[in-house]
């Protein structure tokens, strides 16, 4: 006995009896069990449909994931990329946020601020590079203004987290030897709170001297840089690109040839 097929037929027999006395949609009295197997159902079914060159292609998601895969810690990243995106969403979905089209053109002027699409042509080049209609994008906008929400729920209540994961992942020694030996050196020449003029440098040269370090030109917004680096407020900023400075300066040996960086005086843009 094939129970399966068994199965399997009845129920196409009940479709076909259904369809025919048109008895409208099905109303469902059951509560439906969530499970683990369910979501892996739901993730693993299907093809992506790709178009390209013009012509109809399927690929499976499994052909996508071995390029990864293959990639060192590849499929690491992704999994992870994708977990706390998914968490994201469904946290703020259950704190009842809905991304109406205010949220999610604001999500996407920023999205395309941060990757350099501002003008039209550039975005539809990514987003035929993407492989993404314009709908689907305005579907990934909405989810990207609820993950926006969710990191605004979730920081302020979860920062404490943030020593745990500096544990696990091997970098709270290094950054507490750091914040240490920069708290000390200040404390010990009188830098507990520096001023932009303990630098030697004009605000504008400083920042040129910061964002020069990361090998990057300075944001056209400081204030949306500072927030999203996870600074409260332009201030804090400042002032921690201040401490940087002056640390930095104090810490240069000084046998070591160069442009002086004495208090007071003005050093170079490229001293430190």
């Amino acid at each position: 006995m094939d129970q399966k097929r068994d199965d399997a037929l009845a129920m196409l027999r009940t479709m076909r009896d259904r369809l025919t006395a048109d008895t409208g949609p099905k109303r469902a009295d059951f509560a439906f069990e969530h499970t683990v197997f369910w979501d892996q159902v739901v993730r693993g079914a299907g093809e992506l449909k790709l178009d390209l060159d013009g012509g109809q292609e399927s690929m499976t998601l499994d052909a996508l994931l071995d390029e990864v895969r293959l990639e060192p810690d590849g499929y690491v990243r992704a999994r992870d990329g994708m977990m706390l995106r998914h968490l994201a969403v469904a946290e703020a979905q259950r704190a009842g946020v809905v991304a109406d089209s205010g949220a999610a053109l604001s999500a996407a002027d920023e999205f395309r601020r941060a990757r350099g699409l501002t003008q039209s042509e550039d975005l539809e080049g990514w987003l035929d590079e993407q492989h993404l209609t314009g709908q689907r994008f305005d579907d990934l906008m909405r989810e990207e203004a609820l993950v926006e929400r969710a990191r605004q729920l979730v920081e302020p209540s979860a920062m404490h987290g943030l020593s745990d994961y500096w544990r696990v992942s091997g970098e709270y020694g290094r950054l507490l030897g750091r914040a240490r030996d920069k708290q000390r050196l200040l404390a010990e020449h009188g830098l507990d709170n520096p001023g932009v003029e303990n630098t030697g440098l004009p605000l504008g040269t400083l920042l040129e001297w910061y964002f020069a370090r990361l090998s990057r030109p300075i944001p056209d917004r400081i204030a949306e840089y500072a927030k999203n680096s996870g600074f409260p407020d332009p201030p804090a900023f400042l002032r921690a690109v201040v401490r940087e400075h002056c640390y930095l300066r104090l810490k240069k040996p000084v046998s070591q040839p160069g442009p002086s960086c004495a208090p007071g005086q003005a050093p170079s843009l490229w001293a430190c």
